[in-house]
């Protein structure tokens, strides 16, 4: 699971097949019960995602 979670997020690379890669390991966790590992890799995609959000938001409002 670990290759699939390599691939840095970021809003480039998120649509280049690496949400495949998360999802996939995500859904690995979720067969073999490894629900500590769900929950970090829960954890990544919330502060990738978190991150991404407040840089759109603060992009847009500098001027």
């Amino acid at each position: 699971m670990d290759s699939y979670v390599f691939q840095p997020i970021d809003d480039e690379t998120w649509h280049r097949d690496v949400n495949d890669c998360w999802e996939r390991a995500a859904r690995l966790c979720m067969q073999i019960r490894d629900f500590d590992r769900l929950n970090a890799i829960k954890s990544q995609l919330f502060s990738a995602f978190c991150s991404v959000d407040l840089r759109i938001k603060v992009e847009r409002f500098s001027w």
